[in-house]
């Protein structure tokens, strides 16, 4: 992921959707299908770190990615945010969000 220029997920249903999560951290944007059901639209903000798709749109899929690579501006942009996503799911915020949901009152 870290030598890749794109992360394209496709699948239709993905839990928390860590890959999507490991692909911002290595500073890859992600372009992925999403359905009501996907975790990974917490994790992506579309036009920000990168694209979601409704699920099987693939001709609004290839667009984006399309979009992405033929636009060097738009694919630094869009770069420059992944790092600061994927901070939000590090171990130490998870860990301060849970002793805060534990311990509140």
């Amino acid at each position: 992921m870290k030598n890749a220029t794109l992360f394209v997920l496709t699948s239709q249903d993905e839990g928390f959707g860590r890959v999507a999560a490991e692909s911002l951290a290595c500073g890859t944007p992600v372009v992925a299908f999403y359905n009501e059901f996907s975790g990974h639209k917490d994790i992506i903000e579309h036009g920000k770190n990168g694209y979601l798709i409704p699920f099987g749109n693939i001709k609004l899929m290839a667009e984006k990615i399309i979009k992405i690579l033929d636009n060097p501006h738009k694919y630094q942009l869009i770069k420059s945010n992944t790092y600061s996503t994927a901070e939000r799911f590090s171990i130490e915020n998870v860990i301060d969000k849970l002793e805060n949901l534990i311990y509140s009152k």
